[in-house]
C-alpha cells in the first residue's frame, strides 16, 4: 500500500505543480534538486485500480500524519477483502 506525499507548488515558467517531497517533507524535489517553496500537501494512492489524491493539509506534520491514516485505511481495507468482510 503506497501512499505518496506530495506538494502543490507554483514554479517560474511552468504554473503549479505537484512535486514529490524529501523524506520529512519539508522541501521538494524538482529536476534532482531539494527547494523550499510554499504550496500545500497532498497524498495520492492507488484504490481498486483507481489513482486518488486528496488534500493533506498545510504543514509536513499534517500530510505525515493523513499519509499514516491512509496507509492505516487501505491495509484494513485490503484485510476485510481477504476475510470476506464488506465495508
Amino acid at each position: 500500500m503506497a501512499v505518496n506525499i506530495t506538494k502543490r507548488v507554483k514554479l517560474d515558467g511552468k504554473g503549479w505543480r505537484f512535486c514529490p517531497v524529501t523524506e520529512n517533507a519539508r522541501r521538494v524535489i524538482v529536476n534532482g534538486q531539494k527547494l523550499d517553496l510554499d504550496g500545500r500537501y497532498y497524498i495520492d494512492f492507488l484504490q481498486d485500480g483507481e489513482r486518488k489524491r486528496l488534500a493533506a493539509g498545510a504543514t509536513p506534520a499534517e500530510a505525515l500524519a493523513k499519509a499514516e491514516q491512509q496507509k492505516r485505511l487501505l491495509a484494513a481495507q485490503k484485510a476485510a477483502a481477504e476475510a470476506g468482510i464488506e465495508l
